[in-house]
């Protein structure tokens, strides 16, 4: 037997000193914000349907699927409004029928899509850096990441030149990509991160 709407839980409370959804999302990675607002969705979701956790919410199925129809339908796009302060559509989880593509739209509407910065960019490397810093990388995954790396650092070297920075060659100096194979030679990651660090900085 379904769930009937009446069934289900009091709408719940934001997390003590978490403030509202944007504002948790506006320093989250874009991966980070998906998954926060996944989980937003599948807690809610669970409430409306009176299941016991979001884990019975599984986010691959559609919300007719899971159990919703045009009532509890209604619940939970007015639960998902009151904790986003968006204005959404009562045929929200027809228009979008399962938990993933409710969290994609959601996150677009809270988080617009922005042209991206040098400081946001810096803030991202930052970000990797600490990250790389925690793990514990078995050799050959340490030996993918460098490798991924040095990739980076040449494709940024190569469209620096193209944009007049100075190319191989024309006695300019060369910008980002001069001397890769000399400060490229280090097989750490963190090494790698604190050159692009480095030249991003000068730019």
């Amino acid at each position: 037997r379904r769930p009937r709407a009446r069934d289900a839980a009091p709408a719940a409370e934001p997390d003590a000193g978490a403030g509202r959804p944007a504002d948790r999302l506006a320093v989250l990675s874009p991966a980070e914000q998906r998954a926060f607002l996944l989980d937003l969705i599948r807690r809610e979701a669970a409430a409306v349907l009176a299941y016991p956790s979001a884990d019975a919410v599984d986010p691959a199925r559609t919300f007719e699927e899971l159990g919703f129809e045009s009532l509890t339908a209604v619940e939970l796009r007015n639960r998902l409004a009151a904790r986003t302060g968006l204005r959404l559509p009562a045929t929200l989880v027809y228009d979008h029928p399962r938990p993933a593509d409710l969290a994609e739209v959601v996150r677009a509407e809270l988080v617009p899509d922005r042209a991206p910065t040098a400081t946001g960019l810096l803030e991202d490397l930052d970000r990797w850096e600490a990250e790389l810093a925690t793990l514990d990388l078995a050799e050959d995954e340490r030996d993918a990441v460098a490798e991924r790396l040095r990739t980076l650092s040449g494709r940024w070297g190569r469209a620096a030149d193209a944009g007049g920075n100075g190319g191989p060659g024309d006695g300019t100096g060369g910008g980002f990509e001069d001397g890769l194979d000399d400060d490229l030679g280090a097989t750490t990651a963190d090494e790698l991160f604190q050159i692009i660090e480095n030249e991003l900085g000068k730019s």
